[in-house]
């Protein structure tokens, strides 16, 4: 960043701001501790954030967002194509576990495919918990069996993807199912949805919100219009839904759309369309020299409008 002096103070405010790749998540969490950057990414595990909380040189904000985790899986390839094997997938995953001792609590479980915050959430859907019995129990109805590795791509810069999958690999291990996981930079899993064939078995990542809409959740991720776009990568496919969903966009009043997308959203979980694990409180770690940081909930929830630096901080 360039800084401009404010008249008057001993503030900086910026003119302009340089945003750096650095690929390695340690590396991006040393150069805000040297200084050499001033803010980075929000993804990332419990530990890391417990140590930048206690560097004196830096702080850790936090922000409830409309940004969730989920897992997806591949529709039109088998086993996700039976729902059976979806659901005992859904059922195989520790959410209390994952939530309580590997994020420690500092996100919300999240059983559904909206962020709580959002109008048209359904309360009513309890969603799926763990429970081995449960899983073992939908296997013995699908119609489907497993007989091959699954394959679940992970990010490679992203530690809770990463512990996601290995949470899921030890569940699944108990059902003497295979899961190995590819660690992929966020291009090369991005690339891959495009055709049905390169689509990965599974794969974990964040929905970021662009629009403070139900649209942009559901309505992008499970319409089957959208299928090889992006957020709907999971090739998932069901009429009813569809209708919904057509119903609710074509609609302005609220109250109407609300109905629609929270009966789409029902529907939606019991096909366990995907696996749905919570959603994100931002810890934005941020230089202390930062000053006027402003959450936002759309894009990546990086607002710079408003900041400006204080060397006496």
């Amino acid at each position: 960043m360039e800084h401009v002096p404010s008249s008057g103070t001993n503030a900086w405010s910026p003119n302009e701001v340089e945003i750096r790749v650095i690929r390695e998540q340690s590396s991006r969490v040393l150069a805000l501790m040297k200084g050499d950057v001033h803010m980075i990414e929000t993804s990332l595990g419990a530990d890391v954030l417990e140590k930048l909380e206690k560097h004196p040189r830096v702080k850790v904000i936090p922000a409830p967002s409309m940004r969730f985790f989920a897992i997806r899986m591949h529709h039109q390839r088998e086993p996700f194509t039976d729902p059976n094997v979806r659901k005992a997938f859904s059922y195989a995953f520790n959410y209390e576990t994952f939530i309580r001792d590997i994020m420690k609590g500092r996100v919300v479980r999240n059983p559904v495919p909206m962020p709580r915050q959002l109008w048209g959430y359904p309360t009513d859907v309890p969603g799926y918990e763990f429970d081995l019995d449960k899983a073992r129990d939908c296997l013995s109805k699908a119609s489907v069996k497993i007989t091959r590795p699954i394959d679940i791509h992970a990010l490679a810069t992203a530690e809770p993807t990463i512990q996601a999958a290995l949470l899921l690999q030890s569940g699944l291990r108990k059902l003497w199912i295979e899961l190995r996981i590819v660690k992929a930079l966020f291009p090369t899993v991005g690339a891959a949805r495009k055709t049905l064939e390169t689509t990965p078995d599974m794969w974990i990542h964040w929905i970021v919100p662009q629009l403070v809409d139900p649209e942009n959740w559901i309505g992008e991720m499970y319409d089957s219009s959208s299928k090889g776009t992006w957020k709907a990568a999971s090739w998932y496919s069901n009429p009813q839904v569809d209708t919904l969903l057509g119903k609710a966009r074509s609609m302005v009043a609220q109250a109407e759309r609300t109905k629609l997308y929270a009966e789409a959203c029902r529907l939606i979980v019991a096909n366990a369309a995907d696996i749905w694990v919570y959603d994100q409180i931002e810890h934005v770690p941020l230089a202390k020299t930062v000053q006027g940081f402003t959450f936002s909930l759309v894009g990546s929830g990086q607002e710079f409008w408003h900041m400006f630096f204080d060397a006496r901080a």
